[in-house]
Parts: C-alpha cells; structure tokens; sequence
C-alpha cells in the first residue's frame, strides 16, 4: 500500500539512477594499495589469502584508474552548458571511444569488486589461534575497509551498468573544473516500476493519494508509473467543505511569462505585501528561489521579523519558530518553495491564508525533463507540464485545509489562470471554493 503515491514515479526514477564522480574514484581507490599491504605483513592473513587464490596484483586499482583517466580524456573536449555545465547525449547513445572506455572500466571494476567480496568472505571465515588473538583488531580493520571499497565499486559498477547498457536512458555529462560526472536516469518512473512492482509474482499494489488524478483521469499516473491498464481506479468524494473558504485570483497587468517576467517581479514586490494581515498565520509559497529573494526584501521592510523563510533555518525549526509566534498571539509570514507546498501540517489558526505567488511549472532545464520534451514534441505541455502544475497546485492550496473545520483564504497572483485557455482547466480541476 503507497500513500502519497503521486510521489512513487519520481522514487522510482531516483532508484534506477546513478552517477559516476571521476574525481571521487581517483581520489578513493587507490586505498586498495593500503587494504593490500596489510594483510601482506601478517604471515596467516597472507597464507590465508594464498589460499583462497587471492594475490596483491587482484587488488591493484592501477589498471582501473588508468581507464578512467581515459574516460576523464574522452569527455574533455565535449561541449557542455554554460550555464549548467552539462552536456546531454542525445537518445541516451554515447559515443564509441567513450562507450569502449565505459565497457573496459565495467570488466576492470567487476574484477576488483570480485577480489574485494571473496576476501571479506575469508576473513568473516577465518580461525585464528588463539597465539594470534592480537590479529582480530586487525582482522576487523580490514573488513571496515573492505566495506567501504566494495560500496564504492558497487555504485562505480552500477554506473558503468547503466551507462553501457542498449536499455532506454538519459545519459549525461557534467564538467566544471577539474571535476567530471557521469549521470544515468530512466526517462520515465514507468521503466523501474515495471519490472520492480508490476511484473513481480509477490506483490500486488495499492495506490492511495490526493493528486493521482488529472484532467483526463488516471491515465498520466499510469503513463508516468507503469501501470498496467487492468488497475482499478476509484476517485472519493471531497469531505471538506471548501466552499466556506475563498480563493482571491489578484488581477496582474504582467504574468509570469518569460517576456512578461520583469514587469511581474515589479508588480508582485508592491502588491504583496498589502495582501497579508500581519496578526494571522500566513503561508507565501514561490516558484523559485530566485523569486522568493526578489520579494524577500518587501516583505522584510514591513513585517520585520515576522517574515519566515525557508534556507534561513531548517524546516523543522522554520516550522517551530512559526508554530510559537502564532501561539503567543503574535502573526506570522512563512515563506518557503515546494518543501512548505506539501506535506506541511498547519491547521486552524497556524494557517488562515495561503498566497502562491505564480503557477507552479517544471522548467524543463534537468536533462531528464529536456529529454522528455524531445520525446512528446508538441505535447509536452498539454501531457506533462500541465498536468504536473495541477498535481503542485492540488498539494499547494491543500496547505489551506488539514482539518473540516479550519477556514481561511488562498490568494494567487498569476492572471494566466483567468485569461488561457489552459488556464482555466487548471482553474477547473481544483478543489471547490468560492471564488
């Protein structure tokens, strides 16, 4: 059973992704040598080693750090991102001098890790005589760093997996300085579910969530997770009485667009701030951080240190401070991003006004997003940005409502709700209240 399922998509992509940080391996692995010549020195731990075959050369990282200074080689003269510093493959297909490089590395660290895996079974085995009581200490020191290089060769070798594999993937580069990554993604949750949830024999799933359905139904939850057209769905009425509480759309002479941006952050500094009752508990949610800094200062200058914000502290002490100067009688103005838009309990008088300062779209600058609108072309907005803005929306203005009888306000500034097309679906599909 999945609560808060919306969420398993994204859990998924995270689970079947990897990275390879070239400057951490060549940074890491050749504390192999040292592993090495410790067991070296003791006379049993070497017969020991001797006899399950194991050599000083098997554990030698040289061979390995010399393919990857290849790899490091391969992908200097790429052309990444200024701005970003990445470079994305198109279709997930590397190039061969690079792949060869990957593939060879892959032989190079299953070897090693193999070496690494045997030696800690020998050691968990081994019987020590009582004359070498003092070798335990030892004994254990090497397994602690035996632990610790076969993590890093598990996670190396999962990597070079990903990356070499003909299997559907977004692959990337990122290149800043003397530090080099290699990044590997499924491009859809869909592609790790399917094997991992919908085609296991043992398991048989429930999914349960505010936000699993969009305009159409189900059907991009089942697009995005994989699963399978025979699920059951069901959609439960509302039980909050949303029409007891108000939703103010604010009219905006700019809107968020790009080519509108400026004039919107202007407009959004004066406008804000005149919106807020300074003795209620109010929560500002921003699209960006880059946002939250340009009203920051507005909001500051009128309400001093009532004003909250999301990275001055963690969220639970962000939360606590909120908490108490609601209870001593004191307002409060909590800003935060999409942390505070979900997931965040604050009913009754801890949350009587929501603000969202814009719509809360994806832009699409990961290269997992880039790659998927590739992929859908001309429908990426109508079937991904769209629907996942509603999803955000749902989990936003929900901050309003935690209990049947907490009542309030939802105040959004972004005017493209009223005036597209879209916007209006969007506008449709949330929750019931008066407006």
């Amino acid at each position: 059973m999945f609560d808060e399922a919306h969420h398993l998509p994204d859990k998924a992509l995270d689970a079947g992704s990897a990275q390879m940080d070239i400057a951490t391996l060549e940074r890491e692995l050749p504390k192999l040598l040292g592993f090495s010549k410790t067991w070296q020195r003791q006379g049993d731990l070497a017969r020991l080693f001797d006899k399950q075959k194991l050599h000083p050369h098997d554990f030698d990282p040289g061979t390995l750090l010399s393919t990857l200074a290849g790899v490091r080689e391969a992908v200097a003269e790429l052309p990444v991102d200024d701005e970003t510093c990445q470079f994305r493959f198109e279709k997930g297909e590397i190039p061969e001098a690079l792949s060869k490089a990957l593939e060879l590395a892959l032989v190079q660290c299953e070897s090693i890790r193999k070496s690494i895996q045997d030696a800690t079974q020998a050691l968990k085995q081994t019987n020590l005589p009582d004359k070498n009581e003092a070798l335990k200490p030892l004994v254990a020191d090497l397994l602690y760093q035996a632990a610790g290089v076969n993590g890093l060769l598990s996670g190396l070798n999962k990597s070079l997996m990903l990356l070499t594999s003909r299997e559907r993937a977004v692959r990337w580069l990122f290149r800043k300085d003397a530090e080099i990554s290699l990044h590997t993604s499924p491009l859809e949750g869909a592609d790790v579910l399917r094997t991992l949830l919908w085609g296991s024999e043992r398991a048989s799933a429930a999914m349960v969530s505010a936000t699993l359905k969009d305009f159409e139904g189900f059907d991009r939850f089942k697009a995005r997770s994989g699963a399978p057209d025979s699920m059951r769905t069901m959609t439960l009425p509302h039980i909050f009485p949303y029409r007891e509480n108000t939703m103010y759309l604010v009219e905006m002479a700019n809107s968020p667009r790009q080519e509108e941006k400026e004039g919107f952050h202007k407009e959004l500094v004066q406008s804000l701030p005149a919106f807020i009752d300074p003795l209620e508990g109010t929560l500002v949610l921003f699209p960006s951080r880059s946002l939250m800094r340009i009203v920051l200062p507005a909001l500051r200058a009128k309400f001093g240190d009532a004003v909250l914000c999301q990275g001055d502290v963690g969220i639970k002490e962000l939360v606590k401070q909120h908490r108490q100067r609601i209870e001593s009688g004191k307002g409060s103005v909590l800003c935060g991003l999409a942390t505070l838009a979900e997931g965040l309990d604050l009913p009754g008088n801890l949350c009587t006004h929501v603000i969202i300062c814009a719509l809360p779209f994806t832009v699409p600058t990961s290269p997992v997003e880039k790659e998927l609108q590739e992929v859908l072309g001309k429908d990426y907005f109508a079937k991904r940005a769209l629907p996942d803005a509603l999803v955000k929306m749902v989990q936003m203005v929900g901050r309003l409502m935690r209990r049947e009888t907490d009542r309030g306000r939802i105040t959004i500034f972004d005017k493209r709700l009223l005036y597209t097309k879209w916007g209006l679906k969007l506008l449709g599909a949330l929750p019931g209240f008066r407006r």
